[in-house]
């Protein structure tokens, strides 16, 4: 059987009859869908629905099946008639049957997609961590380190250890962290630290996940050169995780960050002032003023500024890490007054009056003592 033809066929009879198709609902009656998935070749009338289009369109119903008008058969019995009903019912039913089998099989798939994506999501939900790694002491810096965390494996990787002020020899560097109890825990020991090292978690393993949050809290980095020891108290700061971020919150957020920063003197213009005029001594660039009864003294270290001013009332001391995510240190010490201030970057219009002041007299400083000519 031809469907399209035979809904073609019911299609002009029923415009011949001058029938809507709510019209012909009307009469069988089905619903008007159930006449327009005939006419377009969907579906087939059942035997009982035949035998009523038969009679309002004064055909047979071997016409409507054929899809088209025919010389009468003289004979035709109703036996055979019926044998032809039970044809199309069965057609019908086998056709039901495979729809139900299609849509719970379907149903089937959707369900187990659902629950395979479900389960990665559970899985890999903010299971990866990255965090941005940095430190100083007296005569050493190292700010380009970084950690990588997954659900199975941890990446370590301090960054290169630069000396501020002489070429000391280290003999040795010692990474650790001071657990639970506060004991001391080596991840690693060395002569050098730009160096990855990579460990899993789990039974039996040098750590487990739960400590993870003491080695992002309490990591140190213990320098033994020839003049001494130094322990660098090392600053991690998680910078991305893979945890769900609607796109325009973010963005918004982003260019609202850039725009505020625009009022800090950017790494490159720094840099290329110091170069110009500074001196460097092992990756060091060092620049020293005597303004009135000031004394400056600007160093940078990688993407590490140090501002140090001296009168004879006071010293203040700032360190701005030059990176996306920054942050700002300031101590003023005096005969009445000392202070500290730690300035987060990352939401910069979160700042309070304090901390906008003081990102405005760095600002001030920087301009004056390195971008200005003197």
């Amino acid at each position: 059987m031809d469907l399209n033809k035979i809904g073609r066929f019911i299609f002009n009879l029923r415009k011949e009859k001058g029938l809507s198709q709510n019209g012909l609902a009307d009469l069988i009656p089905v619903t008007r869908q159930a006449v327009s998935t005939w006419e377009l070749g969907k579906s087939l009338p059942d035997s009982q629905t035949l035998k009523i289009l038969s009679e309002i369109f004064d055909v047979t119903i071997d016409e409507i099946l054929a899809g088209e008008r025919s010389a009468p058969e003289e004979g035709k019995s109703d036996k055979k008639r019926d044998i032809t009903l039970n044809l199309v019912d069965e057609y019908n039913s086998k056709k039901r049957t495979i729809k139900r089998i299609t849509v719970t099989f379907t149903i089937l798939i959707m369900t187990m997609l659902l629950i395979f994506l479900g389960y990665y999501f559970i899985s890999s939900y903010n299971s990866i961590k990255v965090y941005k790694v940095r430190g100083e002491s007296s005569n050493f810096v190292t700010n380009n380190g970084i950690i990588i965390s997954t659900k199975k494996k941890i990446y370590i990787r301090t960054g290169e250890l630069v000396n501020k002020n002489e070429n000391y020899k280290i003999n040795k560097v010692k990474l650790y962290f001071k657990d639970r109890e506060n004991i001391s825990k080596v991840i690693y020991k060395d002569n050098k630290t730009d160096i990855l090292i990579t460990f899993r978690y789990g039974y039996n393993e040098k750590f487990s996940n739960n400590e993870l949050k003491y080695l992002i809290d309490q990591l140190y980095l213990e320098v033994e050169y020839e003049n001494g020891v130094e322990v660098l108290k090392l600053n991690v700061k998680q910078d991305f995780s893979n945890t769900l971020t609607l796109k325009n919150e973010k963005k918004e957020i982003e260019e609202k960050n850039d725009t505020q920063k625009d009022n800090i003197i950017t790494y490159d213009k720094i840099k290329f002032n110091m170069e110009q005029k500074g001196t460097i001594v092992n990756n060091v660039y060092t620049l020293e003023i005597v303004e009135d009864n000031k004394k400056i003294k600007i160093e940078l270290v990688e993407q590490l500024l140090s501002l140090k001013i001296e009168t004879g009332e006071y010293t203040e001391r700032w360190k701005y890490f030059l990176e996306q995510d920054s942050t700002i240190t300031y101590e003023k010490e005096s005969a009445d007054d000392s202070r500290k201030m730690t300035v987060d970057l990352t939401n910069i219009e979160k700042l309070n009056q304090d901390e906008q002041k003081l990102v405005a007299r760095l600002n001030e400083n920087i301009n004056k003592y390195i971008i200005v000519d003197h």
